[in-house]
């Protein structure tokens, strides 16, 4: 009674070490006429795990109502809602989260399509999800009919087709009928078709796909992330003295943006304005805005000016409140951290040190106040340059001498904040080497793309750093001075050139920047270049 479906191999061991598989499907896949109330079999090769299974199951298109379920031991019956309509194709997944009695997921997801008519839609969308984190086995894929391309369905509709993604991070849409779709990837974790942005992680597509009749549209990568479709708001303020207040955000915001100090503006309850002076990031990231001389117990409220989240959320205008501090600022600042970090004996690029500091150094005098020495003889001349103001670049011309133990010495006495304390400590220090020329190789990756996209070569160990370049006018990422080791390669369109890959905006809909990534490790050899050949 049943037609073959996927064949089963040898299970090669012991029940509960194999993955479930689908022995026979009812009616008979790709069946055309079929009654308006027809039911669906599945059979499985074992048993399953009733609530798990039922919930990695679609009917596409899907309906408003969800199906009922019943089971005959391993045979898995579908009943839809309703009588299906006449002349349409439907599609019945069985995804890649349908899981054994023992615990073990099929991991690949199955589509059968059937008719009510004569003919069966043939049109196909594949492609794959990127997580930075993650396992992305239980990820659903939904596909929503749309005719407005500024409006974002998925907030207040289910999705016209549904199906999950594979153990390998692949999905595919079959039997579709022709039209302009949005495709989505969401950690559905409640199974109810609907996405909920206070729990679930969204993907959206680069572009908008429209398809005609037996139509393909394949390998586009949806890359998931948290976020929030509400307005976004400025959620705490705290003086820390009567120059400084901390800012706590509800939503994240790009670096360049929220160290502006034209995002944010100050009133006070007298209508008077007060105003901002500087903006850095302090301890443990928190954001710290300067300002003018605040009256004590005076109440004011920082409000958004030109802000708006990473997601294109405006910003709450009605900002949060705070009240002045009668504080002065008697703390004196601290080195938060370096780059090189003390210690460090793998570094390559010797043109710069960093020096972050808890808040804004007086310039005048700092030079004086810093040595940085080479093997205890070579005093090191450099220039610093001031990126924030408690961020401090020791820019060095003729570049840090490599494999040498490099010094670099502070005299905290000598290192004022701007309201003139000094730091604490008596004597401050921290040494690293650079590693040596011959220790490093290059890589070089070929594209048929060019403009402004950026290419990053990274590691999945911790501790190492990333590699950035644009590509060339040739289509060709050449990543120079990489330290040995295992690496990975992924690029992006920057068509919004902020530098950083942006996912897009949900409503108004604005599509995320096209992403790619390549599966294959690349490994760098000292005085060695890696050609690793086309990647499209």
């Amino acid at each position: 009674m049943f037609s073959c479906a996927v064949k089963e191999g040898p299970s090669g061991g012991p029940e509960d070490t194999t993955k479930p598989t689908i022995i026979g499907v009812k009616p008979e896949p790709l069946s055309t006429d079929i009654p308006p109330d027809t039911k669906f079999h599945i059979l499985f090769s074992k048993p399953m795990n009733r609530e798990k299974t039922t919930a990695a199951v679609f009917l596409s298109p899907v309906f408003w109502d969800y199906p009922t379920y019943g089971w005959k031991g391993r045979e898995l019956i579908v009943t839809p809602p309703e009588d299906l309509e006449k002349n349409k194709t439907y599609v019945l997944t069985i995804g890649a989260d349908a899981t054994g009695h023992h615990g073990n997921q099929m991991g690949t997801s199955y589509s059968f399509a059937f008719s009510t008519g004569s003919a069966i839609d043939s049109g196909f969308i594949s492609g794959s999800i990127y997580l930075d984190k993650g396992r992305p086995t239980a990820y659903d894929i939904w596909a929503f009919s749309i005719e407005d391309t500024g409006s974002a369905p998925f907030l207040n509709d289910i999705p016209d087709f549904a199906t999950q993604v594979d153990s390998t991070y692949g999905f595919e849409l079959k039997n579709i009928s022709s039209g302009n779709y949005v495709v989505v990837a969401v950690d559905d974790k409640n199974d109810d078709l609907f996405w909920d942005p206070t729990s679930e992680s969204i993907g959206l597509p680069p572009v908008f796909i429209k398809l005609q009749s037996g139509e393909s549209f394949q390998d586009f990568i949806l890359r998931p992330e948290r976020r929030d479709t509400i307005a976004a708001a400025i959620s705490r303020v705290r003086t820390i003295d009567n120059r400084k207040i901390t800012v706590e955000l509800s939503q994240p915001v790009l670096d360049d943006l929220k160290l502006d100090t034209a995002s944010f503006y100050i009133v006070a309850s007298d209508s008077t304005y007060l105003a901002i002076e500087g903006a850095y990031i302090g301890r443990e990231g928190s954001l710290v805005l300067e300002t003018a001389a605040q009256e004590a117990e005076k109440t004011y409220r920082l409000k958004p000016g030109r802000l708006f989240s990473l997601w294109g959320n405006s910003f709450d205008t009605s900002g949060a409140r705070f009240i002045g501090s009668p504080e002065t600022d008697t703390t004196g600042p601290e080195l938060l951290s370096t780059t090189p970090s003390n210690g460090s004996r793998a570094t390559y690029r010797n043109d710069h040190i960093e020096l972050i500091f808890s808040e804004r150094i007086r310039a005048f005098g700092f030079l004086n106040a810093v040595s940085v020495i080479a093997d205890s003889v070579d005093t090191l001349g450099f220039v610093p340059r001031w990126t924030y103001p408690n961020n401090i670049h020791l820019n060095f011309g003729t570049g840090i001498p490599r494999e040498k133990l490099i010094e670099v010495h502070l005299s905290p006495g000598d290192i004022y904040d701007v309201a003139g304390n000094s730091m604490k400590d008596s004597t401050l220090s921290f040494w690293f080497r650079i590693t040596p020329a011959d220790t490093v190789g290059s890589v070089t990756i070929k594209t048929g793309k060019s403009g402004n996209i950026i290419g990053e070569l990274f590691s999945r160990d911790a501790g190492k750093e990333s590699y950035f370049v644009n590509v060339d006018e040739k289509g060709v990422f050449a990543f120079n001075s990489v330290l040995p080791g295992t690496y990975y390669f992924r690029y992006f369109i920057d068509s919004d050139s902020n530098g950083i890959w942006t996912g897009g905006v949900i409503n108004p809909f604005m599509p995320a920047e096209w992403f790619f990534y390549n599966k294959d490790s690349i490994d760098v050899r000292a005085r060695w270049t890696t050609d690793f050949g086309q990647m499209d």
